[in-house]
């Protein structure tokens, strides 16, 4: 679509400008800007491919924090010995319904 719109405009400006003999410098002109913009363009992909990247790391990263967080609890638990003393026995019953 933007090729056939631009290719027009190459067509109009030879029509214009082939008298004055413009229309070579009009192409050139025309061909630089379509370069320019396609950098831009790629440009744009690079970036948008590395902020990609960098949300999968971020992602990560709180996934690995998440899971040390909740090892961290399991540790805890596993190394806690209150359960062989059965007067705070209710207490712990408590504590795990309200969960």
């Amino acid at each position: 679509m933007e090729k056939q719109r631009i290719g027009k405009s190459m067509m109009m400006g030879k029509k214009k400008c082939c008298l004055c003999n413009k229309n070579i410098s009009i192409e050139s002109r025309t061909n630089e800007v379509v370069s320019r913009r396609q950098k831009v363009k790629d440009k744009n992909n690079e970036r948008h491919v590395m902020l990609d990247k960098s949300l999968v790391y971020q992602v990560l990263g709180w996934s690995v924090e998440e899971f040390l967080t909740w090892l961290e609890e399991k540790q805890h638990l596993a190394e806690d010995e209150s359960y062989k003393d059965l007067s705070n026995l209710a207490e712990v019953i408590t504590e795990t319904l309200n969960l």
